[in-house]
C-alpha cells in the first residue's frame, strides 16, 4: 500500500476516533472563492486538527485526487499536440510511463475547515502527481498561449444578428432555462461552466470585444439577481433544518463559519447575502 494511501487512512481513523464529522467532497470548488491558508506538512499533522478543536471545528472536508484514465488520457493528447521544446517533451514523455504505472492511485489527499470565511487545509501529494500538474499546467498555458497569437480579432462593434435582435432581460432568460436545465441545482463552477457553453453556442466569446463583454456582464447580473430570489425561497426550509442541525451538534449559537459547514453538509451554495440573512435568522431564532 502507498504511503499516502496509509496516511489518508491514519488520519481518517484520527477523525473518527477524535469525534469529528467528516464529509467527503467530490467537488470543493468554494475554495476558489475563499482565501485560503495551507499547513506546513514538516509539522505534526495532528497538530492542524488540534488547531481546529481550539477552534471548536466540527465538521472536516475530505478531499482525493484519484489518477484516472481520463487525466492520463487528457495528459497524453495534451503531449501529442504540445509544441514545447524537445528536451522539456522527453521529460515529460518519461513522467508519461510513471503516470500510467499509477493509473487509479490516489495522487493527493486534502482535509480542511473554514472559520471567519478563510479555508484551513492540509494538502499532501505523491511527487509524480505534483509533476503531472505542473506538466498539465505548462502545456496548458502553451496552448492558451499559442491559441491567442493564431486567432483573429473579432470587430468589437458588431454582435450576432439572433443576439443583437433579443433584449438583456431576454437573453437573461434564455439562459437561466439553459442552466437550469443542465444543472437544477448550479453552484458557481456550473454557473460559469454554463455560461461559457451558452454564449459559445451564441457565437459570442468571453473576449469578443467590449459590446461582448458588456453585454455578457448585464445578462450574468440580471441572472445572478434571479438566482438570488430563487435562493431566498429555501431559506424558511433552510431555517428549519439549520436549527435542527445545531441541536443535533449541540451548538447553541452558529457562528458565519457554522453556516458553511451546515451548507456544505447539504451541498448547497448560497449567494453572500442570502447566507448573512440564513445566519441571521437562525440565529435569532435559537436565541427565542
Amino acid at each position: 500500500m502507498d504511503n499516502l494511501v496509509k496516511k489518508n487512512d491514519e488520519i481518517i481513523k484520527y477523525l473518527t476516533d477524535e469525534k469529528f464529522n467528516i464529509f467527503y467532497a467530490t467537488d470543493s470548488n468554494v475554495e476558489d472563492y475563499l482565501p485560503e491558508i495551507i499547513w506546513d506538512n514538516e509539522k505534526n499533522w495532528k497538530n492542524f486538527f488540534d488547531v481546529a478543536k481550539k477552534e471548536s471545528i466540527q465538521t472536516i472536508i475530505i478531499g482525493k485526487e484519484i489518477f484516472n484514465k481520463e487525466k492520463l488520457g487528457e495528459f497524453e493528447s495534451a503531449l501529442m499536440e504540445s509544441t514545447l521544446p524537445e528536451p522539456i517533451l522527453n521529460k515529460f514523455k518519461e513522467l508519461l510511463n510513471t503516470l500510467k504505472e499509477n493509473q487509479d492511485e490516489l495522487g493527493a489527499f486534502s482535509f480542511a475547515w473554514f472559520k471567519n470565511g478563510t479555508k484551513f487545509s492540509l494538502i499532501e501529494k505523491t511527487k509524480w502527481f505534483e509533476e503531472f500538474e505542473d506538466g498539465f499546467s505548462l502545456i496548458a498555458n502553451e496552448s492558451r498561449t499559442a491559441r491567442s497569437i493564431e486567432q483573429p480579432m473579432v470587430r468589437e462593434d458588431v454582435l450576432p444578428p439572433e443576439i443583437s435582435k433579443k433584449s438583456e432581460n431576454e437573453l437573461a432568460k434564455e439562459f437561466l432555462d439553459y442552466l437550469l436545465k443542465e444543472f437544477p441545482n448550479p453552484g458557481r463552477h456550473e454557473i460559469y461552466t454554463a455560461e461559457h457553453a451558452f454564449w459559445e453556442e451564441k457565437g459570442v466569446e468571453r473576449y469578443f470585444g467590449s459590446k461582448g463583454r458588456l453585454l455578457i456582464n448585464k445578462v450574468s447580473n440580471i441572472v445572478s439577481r434571479k438566482l438570488e430570489e430563487r435562493e431566498k425561497e429555501m431559506i424558511p426550509k433552510l431555517i428549519d433544518e439549520c436549527i435542527r442541525w445545531a441541536k443535533d451538534n449541540d451548538l447553541n449559537k452558529l457562528t458565519k463559519t457554522n453556516i458553511i459547514g451546515f451548507l456544505s453538509e447539504k451541498g448547497i451554495e448560497l449567494s453572500s447575502n442570502n447566507k448573512n440573512i440564513l445566519h441571521t435568522k437562525v440565529s435569532l431564532k435559537l436565541k427565542s
